[in-house]
């Protein structure tokens, strides 16, 4: 018997994948921007985008 959140963790997996990609392809996005079009908390996409190494913040955003 397969525990019954393997669907929700399939789910996450993808679902922080298009997040990484949705970055890759908007780099000057701020990570509330992100946040906003995925309908998540700026702080989950921080932790998706820290485990990637895809890293934008307000701060760095502003330096440019």
């Amino acid at each position: 018997m397969t525990p019954r959140y393997d669907s929700l963790r399939n789910h996450n997996i993808d679902r922080d994948e298009s997040i990484r990609e949705y970055a890759r392809q908007h780099p000057d996005y701020a990570h509330q921007e992100i946040a906003r079009y995925f309908g998540l908390s700026r702080s989950r996409i921080t932790q998706i985008l820290g485990a990637s190494k895809v890293k934008k913040t307000k701060k760095e955003k502003e330096e440019k």
